[in-house]
């Protein structure tokens, strides 16, 4: 819901809109989530409102009998599809996001089957695409500890176990030239290390030429040359040249995995977007569990029968909320609200206010069963101090602004909030520009409610 979507920015900001959808991003569980809260809009359709509620109804129910729906193991992987499907090559640990990511969703689809009776949760799962051969084929090449497993290709497992034979017998050849009498002399350290990917010893440079091999290195003070010996060369070589075949094989299996993923990635971005749906799901209704809401009846005619309302950020924050009843029916135009400063009106106005956007994104209200608020197409708000110092406008004129937008925007389905209606000029001047104010709403077909 951007800013400039309808209603105008400043009524949502007026009713406090971007605190329900930091509450609404506080309770998801993944990036795809938080992408569809950013993408959300509006609904323009009752029957699309009412579906909505009854999801959000469902996961309630599903979330009550089996707690929190599952959502480990899927990751960020919209780069690595993308990257695949251009036929980019992912390595090893890419291939295992991509995999435990389509098992998450996987897991998340089955959860949402649990309960037979929940049809339209049943009917949302129906909607993951499975990937079934994808999925085995990654589960085979990728072992528990995130590495190719051999076991799936064998020149892949025999070219490791030569490099490992080949390996340990050269630290057996290095050893056994370290512990020998007549090369201790020449010997700067007991030790063998690497110098290039090729085994070196350090020898004295006083005993240069006395210890056949080729020289890798030299120490930063000149006193230690890195000798890779004579008798070494040709089994290092070998060693080289299986590593070297180790890492085309790596290579070609990688190539295909990526290939494979990059040929199922639409089919798997369209389950990450499901994911992000189910978890924007999810939220609605752990926020409607907090705020212990209902499904309020919806229509399109203008009627209002609020039981118990709340202001649903400040139950969210834990605070003593006197719950009201307001009933306005579809023949009652405009509703004027009095009462002592401190006594709660603006408070109850932001709180039908946000009802009145709830139902317009397909959410539950903070209030008891049994509640109505139908779909308003427009929703309009001028609550608190409306003095603009960059504008230089004062409190008065910055409502005459505001109002005179209005006029020209308002008509029949509109919901107006006014707080504190033309209170800051000369009272009896203020009370006939209220008076006019209220009765060309009322003319045009909006529904006004007005402290």
């Amino acid at each position: 819901m951007r800013p400039d979507d309808s209603p105008a920015d400043s009524s949502l900001t007026a009713l406090e809109w971007p605190g329900v959808l930091l509450a609404l991003e506080e309770r998801l569980a993944t990036s795809y989530g938080r992408a569809q809260l950013a993408g959300l809009r509006f609904l323009d359709d009752v029957e699309a409102i009412r579906q909505s509620l009854i999801r959000i109804e469902e996961m309630k129910r599903l979330t009550g009998e089996i707690g929190r729906i599952p959502f480990a193991g899927i990751q960020a992987v919209g780069e690595l599809l993308e990257r695949a499907e251009k036929e980019g090559r992912l390595e090893v640990h890419e291939l295992s996001a991509v995999l435990q990511t389509q098992r998450g969703i996987l897991a998340l689809g089955a959860a949402l089957r649990q309960v037979t009776e929940l049809t339209h949760l049943r009917d949302l799962a129906d909607e993951v695409h499975s990937e079934d051969e994808l999925v085995a084929l990654l589960s085979a090449a990728i072992n528990p500890a995130g590495e190719l497993d051999g076991r799936a290709y064998p020149a892949l497992a025999g070219l490791r176990r030569e490099i490992g034979e080949r390996r340990e017998s050269l630290h057996r050849r290095l050893e056994g030239l370290l512990r020998t009498r007549a090369l201790e002399p020449a010997l700067q350290d007991k030790v063998y290390t690497l110098r290039g990917h090729r085994y070196v010893i350090p020898i004295k440079a006083d005993f240069k030429g006395q210890v056949p091999g080729i020289v890798h290195d030299v120490s930063a003070s000149g006193a230690t040359l890195f000798v890779e010996p004579q008798g070494i060369v040709d089994e290092t070589n070998a060693l080289t040249l299986a590593e070297k075949q180790l890492d085309i094989e790596v290579e070609r299996i990688l190539r295909e995995l990526s290939g494979r993923v990059g040929y199922s990635a639409s089919s798997l971005r369209h389950n990450i977007a499901w994911a992000g749906r189910v978890d924007l799901l999810h939220a609605q209704a752990r926020l409607s569990g907090d705020l212990h809401g209902a499904p309020p009846e919806v229509g399109n005619g203008g009627e209002i029968d609020l039981r118990g309302v709340g202001h649903p950020l400040l139950l969210l924050r834990g605070e003593e909320v006197v719950r009201n009843e307001v009933r306005l029916g579809a023949e009652v135009r405009c509703l004027i609200i009095s009462g002592a400063n401190t006594g709660g009106k603006t408070v109850l106005l932001k709180a039908i206010g946000l009802c009145a956007l709830l139902v317009r994104a397909g959410m539950h209200l903070p209030v008891q069963s049994g509640s109505r608020m139908d779909w308003f197409p427009d929703v309009w708000a001028d609550i608190g101090d409306r003095q603009d110092l960059r504008t230089s406008l004062s409190t008065f004129s910055a409502q005459v602004q505001f109002l005179s937008r209005l006029l020209n925007a308002t008509g029949p389905g509109s919901l107006v909030l006014l707080d504190e209606l033309m209170t800051g000029t000369e009272p009896i001047e203020g009370a006939a520009l209220a008076r006019q104010v209220l009765e060309s709403l009322v003319a045009q077909g909006a529904k006004t409610l007005v402290t």
